[in-house]
């Protein structure tokens, strides 16, 4: 698949068997400066077609992907509506790019986190020097807030982590202070609480 000049490759995976998404970005003016634009397409490789991923309009970033289905199927894609949103999450069927929303928008939470089976439970988000985490332990239940914490805490912000369906446990990786080096340990997401060290 060619690019061209305008688009460069920011990353690519794959979905199922027979497709393969393709993160796209550029740089784009944006409030008198310049920032990075993200878009998502699906190649297909029985006909070699590629397809747009996504809304008809979208803020910065369209490839924001939670969670790919196994069978290569469709995905949950978060995405602002409008510029002038807050990212909503939405299931898209990659033949179609048919989309339902599954998660709306929530002032200030701008990322979103799935668990292995596609169920969205945790979003991030940032307003002035404070950092919100909202979480539900599974589809059915409502957010709500287990973090609030100010900018440098060590509650505020995860470098990564991982949810288990069914459960509140997970991983989380996070910056150790007394050591200066990353560790990755076990998480209780509903409690907030660390586990044992695992690397």
């Amino acid at each position: 698949m060619d690019l061209g000049n305008e688009y460069d490759l920011n990353w690519y995976r794959w979905a199922g068997n027979g497709t393969i998404l393709i993160s796209m970005g550029k740089s784009v003016p944006w409030d008198g400066d310049d920032a990075w634009q993200t878009r998502l397409v699906a190649f297909d490789i029985t006909t070699g077609k590629t397809r747009f991923i996504g809304g008809r309009e979208e803020g910065l970033v369209g490839d924001d992907v939670l969670w790919i289905d196994p069978e290569g199927q469709s995905i949950l894609l978060a995405y602002q509506s409008t510029i002038y949103d807050y990212p909503s999450v939405f299931t898209v069927n990659l033949a179609t790019n048919r989309q339902k929303q599954v998660v709306q928008a929530r002032t200030d939470i701008w990322d979103w986190y799935a668990d292995e089976q596609g169920v969205v439970r945790a979003g991030f988000g940032w307003s002035g020097d404070r950092w919100t985490m909202i979480y539900r332990p599974n589809a059915t239940e409502s957010f709500h807030t287990v973090v609030k914490a100010k900018q440098g805490d060590e509650d505020a912000g995860f470098d990564a982590f991982r949810i288990y369906q069914g459960s509140d446990l997970g991983y989380r990786i996070m910056n150790n202070e007394a050591t200066g080096r990353y560790a990755l340990y076990r998480f209780n997401f509903a409690t907030r609480e660390r586990g044992e060290l695992i690397l």
